[in-house]
């Protein structure tokens, strides 16, 4: 199980990379913060929607087939279970917001 100061040091390392992510990828990772943030570093129940804009030139319907943002989505699920997944149950749950945006909730349920 992270600690505090291991959770901390995550974000704190997410935040510094985020000026380095290309606009698809930014609202991925900032979404792992926010959830991190609003769970009080994972003490209280939290849910994040995430909303990414579709990288140009990709086709929406292609995208939808092509499967490519699931393994994004199990990548999130993947970085939020590591690092809050000691303290609690972490989902994900895809939706849809339309055929240009790639959507997503993130949550964080707390271990009673």
């Amino acid at each position: 199980m992270a600690t505090d100061k291991e959770i901390r040091e995550a974000v704190e390392l997410i935040k510094k990379a985020l000026p380095n992510k290309n606009r698809y990828e930014q609202p991925l990772w900032q979404g792992v913060v926010d959830l991190i943030e609003k769970s009080k570093l994972g003490t209280e129940n939290a849910e994040v929607e995430v909303v990414s804009p579709l990288p140009s030139g990709r086709n929406p319907i292609d995208e939808m087939l092509d499967g490519s943002f699931d393994g994004v989505q199990m990548q999130m699920l993947q970085i939020n279970n590591a690092i809050l997944g000691g303290h609690g149950e972490v989902g994900m749950e895809p939706y849809s917001s339309g055929l240009t945006t790639r959507s997503m909730k993130l949550s964080f349920k707390v271990k009673k």
